[in-house]
């Protein structure tokens, strides 16, 4: 379905030159179509199967498809081929139904992020408290072992959320960090954890993480500005190449032209033209779509097509980056109250405990206990389920774990600054 929106631009500006089963047959030679390819696969093999022609297989393909989307993409185009209605009509309705579409999946990442926010909230905020607040009063750190199991699998929920309200065109490219530099960050996580060793170990655990985060989030920094930068960029880049087709240029000599001149940053065009380099799906995806529409002769009416696309999708990204920042914040602001809610709880039991610890009425639990290693459980796992809730706002906003490991510093950081000011040390 990621592949859909790209794949009815193609069929829709192959209109007037082929057949959309003969445009599907051309994508098993276009890298970023793959799965559109295996799927022109399971036509030509259900033609051979059942003696019947590629758009009458298609319709039957429809028939047991899983995705409701593919199902109608491909009664479409059967019908177009035979010739049912207005063919041209009914391809650029499919085309322009996909692009609502991606505009209709912004609404739905909020309803799931909506969905998300309330599950952080509840899972590292309302539920740790409780269960610090029990664990501290029964003197119980087994119920600190039962916060961190049922975090486990809200962190897999919550996760799953996030992958399902993330425009799947829009996914980045994850390049590995380079083995040295992951050594590097290893070796100064542990030399952080063993110089700070006369620190309670909350603030060894919250110097360790981020040590070890800190370097690999600035490698990846330039890959978040860079993947953001391409998609806003597309749609005018699409036009201008289309202002260069009317002047006879196609495709490729125009974005060689663009390369050159001073409009666009030359690394970022390189990155669409060059295909040694690792490219984002995206990228690839439109340069596909460039090459195609060279082949077809490049019109101005193809190349605007193109641009349309792509319009939408950077509209979709800007809806979609608005609509996880609120997630960003519930992330952030679940960190701090976590921490600052845990600060006034042991502050406040250990100032019940203390004056009457001594009454041996009370021993049975009918007041607090306070011990300090109790409170060294309960402030590290604050550092831990801080960082958690870093990874997953990181990955709601740039779709990706590596790329969105800064704001597991953000919040580590706000977790370990309050604790501080919470007169912990």
């Amino acid at each position: 379905e990621a592949e859909l929106p790209f794949t009815s631009t193609l069929i829709t500006m192959a209109a007037n030159h082929s057949t959309p089963t003969t445009t599907l047959a051309n994508t098993l030679h276009i890298p970023s179509l793959k799965r559109t390819s295996k799927e022109y696969l399971n036509i030509l093999k259900n033609s051979h199967l059942y003696h019947t022609t590629p758009e009458q297989a298609a319709n039957k393909l429809a028939e047991n498809h899983p995705s409701t989307r593919f199902q109608t993409f491909l009664r479409t185009i059967s019908a177009a081929e035979r010739g049912v209605g207005d063919p041209h009509s009914s391809l650029s309705d499919i085309a322009k139904a996909e692009l609502d579409y991606a505009h209709h999946q912004t609404e739905i990442a909020s309803e799931k992020l909506g969905v998300a926010s309330s599950t952080v909230l509840m899972m590292f905020a309302v539920l740790p408290l409780t269960l610090t607040v029990f664990s501290l009063i029964t003197n119980q750190p087994s119920l600190l072992t039962l916060s961190y199991i049922t975090t486990l699998p809200s962190i897999i929920l919550v996760n799953l959320l996030i992958e399902q309200a993330y425009p799947q065109p829009l996914k980045p490219h994850t390049s590995k960090p380079p083995i040295l530099l992951l050594i590097g960050s290893i070796a100064a996580s542990l030399t952080s954890f063993e110089v700070l060793s006369p620190l309670p170990l909350q603030f060894r655990a919250a110097a360790g993480l981020n040590t070890f985060t800190l370097p690999i989030a600035l490698y990846y920094t330039s890959a978040v500005r860079e993947h953001s930068k391409l998609i806003n960029t597309l749609p005018q880049l699409s036009r201008d190449i289309a202002e260069e087709a009317k002047k006879g240029s196609p495709p490729t000599v125009a974005m060689r032209k663009l390369i050159t001149s001073a409009k666009y940053p030359k690394n970022l065009l390189l990155s669409l033209y060059d295909k040694r380099r690792p490219r984002p799906y995206i990228a690839q995806a439109y340069m596909d779509m460039l090459t195609e529409s060279e082949k077809l002769g490049a019109s101005t009416e193809e190349l605007e097509r193109v641009a349309e696309t792509f319009n939408a999708i950077a509209n979709t990204h800007s809806s979609y980056r608005s609509k996880s920042s609120f997630f960003k914040l519930t992330a952030y602001a679940s960190a701090g109250i976590l921490a600052a809610a845990s600060v006034a709880i042991t502050t406040t039991i250990k100032k019940l405990s203390t004056p009457l610890g001594y009454t041996t009425m009370f021993t049975a639990g009918l007041l607090p206990h306070f011990t300090p290693i109790l409170q060294i459980y309960v402030y590290t796992a604050i550092i831990i389920n801080s960082y958690l809730l870093g990874l997953l706002a990181g990955k709601a906003h740039t779709g990706s774990f590596p790329l969105g490991l800064l704001d597991s510093l953000i919040t580590t950081t706000i977790a370990t600054a309050i604790l501080a000011l919470g007169g912990v040390i």
